[in-house]
Order: structure tokens, then C-alpha cells, then sequence
């Protein structure tokens, strides 16, 4: 499993747990672009460059969650 569908596993799981939770959920998305070599592929990007998933709890509740798996998730964790 490649590190990017890895992450996406993850950043699913997060949403569908919000779902549950009574959040309105949007993660972020993949973009075509063009790469020099590897020609036409798919760019995913964080929503508004800092999150991957903006949750909403109606009335007034909103979060923004970065997901972070793996090596990575160790050194980020907050204590």
C-alpha cells in the first residue's frame, strides 16, 4: 500500500467517524496536473492549504483536521 492511499485510508475513516459524530464533512481532493516526466497524474491538495477535512457541526461548531499517518504521526503528535 503506497503512502498516498494509505493517507487517504486514514483521512476516510477520520470523515466517516465525524459523520457519526453529526459533523457535515468535506476532505480534500485530487486535481489533474501535468509533471515533467511522469506526464498527466493526480495532485492532491489540502483545503485551503492546511487541512484535509473541514467538519461542521451545525449551529455554530466548525473544525479543521490535518490527518497525519505513519512514520510521520509520531513526531507530529501533540502532547
Amino acid at each position: 500500500m503506497s503512502n498516498r492511499s494509505k493517507g487517504a485510508l486514514h483521512e476516510k475513516k477520520v470523515a466517516d467517524f465525524l459523520k457519526t459524530q453529526g459533523y457535515l464533512t468535506e476532505r480534500s481532493f485530487g486535481k489533474p496536473g501535468w509533471r515533467p516526466g511522469k506526464g498527466l497524474v493526480f495532485c492532491t491538495r489540502d483545503l485551503f492549504g492546511f487541512c484535509d477535512i473541514l467538519a461542521i457541526r451545525p449551529p455554530a461548531e466548525v473544525r479543521f483536521i490535518q490527518v497525519t499517518s505513519g512514520a510521520v504521526a509520531v513526531r507530529r503528535a501533540k502532547s
